[in-house]
């Protein structure tokens, strides 16, 4: 290590260099060493592609031999003129032949299964098998139990009518498959070859080009030793002149490296001291949340993605209710209290693109970039109910109203923000502690869009009620399911987590329809066959979906339309709304 530090950069690249080249030899000698082992694997597999030819060659023949020792056995016949030729002892001659050779057979049959074989193969094999089975089966065997009971007539006619036709069936399926063995082995040692010459050709070429290669690089970083400290110039007047963000790279420890090291440390320190500062400019000072001038900055650049890309981009616009009557009960100390503890719910409900901002007085403002409206609806509405289920210390429960708006493309900052504030007026005047959309939203679709269509109608209103506490509650809860589902959608859940609200969305919608039916039922609904007629179409109809989605042949997007816009709200505002009436004479 010593010595290192001690020469020149040049010798240092030099011997570097030359220890790359090196290595590009070794390199070269180790392929030229893969391309021998290569040639004697394509050479080992060409052998073992003869093997599967020489067992099903081979069980044809001793097939064949069987079918002959019975031709043979025949010839025993006392009535045949050729009887006196064969010994006086059939059963043991020609019986252990066709034993031994049944034998044989199913080893082979055992050794030529242990082969990995394609699909075609496997096919032709079985039905080689299924032939042979037939054989074996159907004409050896009681050939065999015939002869041995000296029924040459029964075995004779078993011969003709079974045996032959068998091995012919069985002599054709072999050759099908010996041929389907020989093209295999054919492609098998074709790619076996290319590859061998793939890898020759490889190993040479980069060997011829690393060392070209490596050549050059050395003259050139040898040349190179100064652009470096052109560098280190230009970085000190980069720094000179307030670019702090231009990325200093250090490459070594040499007195290179440690020149632009120390200088990267001091842009690092520089670059901390003026973004404390930027962040003191840009941030309210009782919240933490941005401040006017940090919004408006970043609306600029949001905007200009909106036009270019098309990317939705959405607004919300938040003002505590009553909050004069926090600071005139409790006192402006209190009240700041319950401002920063506001910022801090916000901040935790918001994801990492969103953005809070303090407009002023008790009004914030949240920045969605990449949202569509119903996205920034939903949100909102989770954001309003935290909110008012949150416990402020010192004060307790508070709310809000908030109003939502998306840009449009070609509109201005202001026009956009008075439609968000447009709609937050409308919230206050409606009661408060509510969401309202602005209004002139854009017809338009964009990220998401597709599948959160009409998401603003899943909000439950009073006059969805059917004056049933079940069938009421129930519909609330599938309204949640969908809101959920949705808010997965859009936030990118892993699919995993999507599947599984898409189940109990399935699950509660089949639960909801068998309360429904047995609550009409006991109130003598006239039209509950028709009524759970559609029902079983509706769970018949998501059943389907739910599998093409599971086996990702069907998007997300078009279950989500279907299960929230046809089972749900759709049917619950439609079909159901016919025994509301009828459920509310029975009240």
């Amino acid at each position: 290590m010593n010595f290192f530090k001690n020469v020149s950069i040049k010798t240092r690249l030099w011997l570097i260099m030359c220890s790359m080249a090196l290595m590009m030899l070794v390199g070269g000698g180790v392929g030229l060493v893969g391309i021998v082992m290569a040639d004697k694997a394509l050479d080992a597999a060409y052998k073992d592609s003869l093997e599967p030819t020489k067992m099903i060659s081979r069980i044809m023949l001793l097939m064949g031999e069987n079918r002959a020792q019975v031709m043979l056995w025949l010839q025993h016949n006392t009535e045949n003129y050729s009887s006196e030729m064969h010994d006086d002892n059939p059963l043991t001659t020609h019986i252990a032949t066709i034993v031994k050779n049944r034998d044989e057979i199913t080893a082979l049959v055992a050794e030529y299964k242990k082969r990995n074989m394609t699909a075609e193969e496997q096919e032709l094999a079985d039905k080689y098998a299924a032939a042979r089975a037939l054989y074996v089966s159907e004409g050896l065997i009681p050939a065999v139990a015939a002869l041995q009971v000296a029924d040459y007539q029964k075995a004779n006619e078993i011969l003709l009518q079974k045996i032959n036709p068998y091995y012919e069936t069985a002599n054709v399926q072999a050759t099908a498959l010996l041929q389907k063995i020989l093209d295999t082995a054919k492609t098998k040692y074709k790619n076996a070859e290319e590859r061998y010459t793939l890898i020759r050709n490889a190993v040479i070429g980069s060997t011829l080009l690393g060392i070209v290669l490596v050549t050059i690089a050395a003259t050139l970083l040898i040349r190179s030793i100064m652009r470096p400290l052109n560098r280190a110039v230009g970085h000190f007047k980069d720094i000179a002149e307030g670019n702090l963000n231009e990325i200093i790279k250090v490459s070594g420890k040499d007195e290179i490296g440690q020149v632009l090291n120390a200088l990267a440390a001091m842009q690092g320190k520089l670059k901390i001291i003026i973004d404390e500062l930027d962040h003191l400019a840009s941030t309210d000072k009782l919240t933490g949340s941005w401040n006017r001038r940090r919004l408006e900055e970043t609306v600029r650049n949001e905007m200009d993605r909106l036009k270019r890309y098309d990317h939705p981009l959405s607004l919300m616009v938040l003002d505590i209710d009553f909050f004069k009557t926090v600071n005139d009960r409790y006192g402006h100390s209190v009240g700041d209290q319950v401002l920063v503890e506001l910022a801090a719910q916000i901040r935790s409900s918001l994801r990492t693109s969103d953005s809070l901002t303090r407009w002023g007085g008790e009004e914030f403002v949240v920045l969605c970039p990449n949202t569509t409206l119903s996205t920034a609806a939903l949100l909102a509405e989770r954001l309003r109910e935290k909110i008012a289920s949150a416990n402020f210390p010192g004060v307790g429960n508070i709310t809000v109203s908030v109003g939502v708006a998306e840009c449009i493309s070609g509109e201005t900052w202001e026009q956009w923000f008075h439609r968000a504030d447009e709609a937050l007026y409308r919230a206050k005047s409606g009661g408060r502690n509510q969401v309202q959309i602005a209004p002139e939203t854009p017809n338009r679709i964009g990220v998401g869009e597709n599948v959160a269509a009409n998401f603003v109608q899943l909000v439950w209103h009073k006059s969805y009620e059917s004056g049933n506490e079940v069938i009421d509650r129930e519909h609330q809860g599938l309204f949640n399911d969908a809101n959920e589902l949705l808010a997965a959608i859009l936030s990118g859940r892993p699919v995993d987590e999507v599947e599984i609200l898409v189940d109990t969305l399935i699950r509660d919608v089949v639960k909801h329809f068998q309360d429904e039916e047995a609550i009409l039922a006991a109130a003598g609904y006239p039209g509950i066959a028709e009524h759970a007629a559609i029902h079983r179409e509706l769970v018949d109809g998501a059943a389907i979906l739910v599998g093409k989605f599971h086996a990702g042949t069907l998007g997300i997007g078009e279950l989500f339309n279907f299960l929230a816009h046809d089972v749900v709200t759709k049917h619950m505002l439609g079909s159901d709304r016919e025994f509301f009436p009828y459920l509310e004479s029975r009240h």
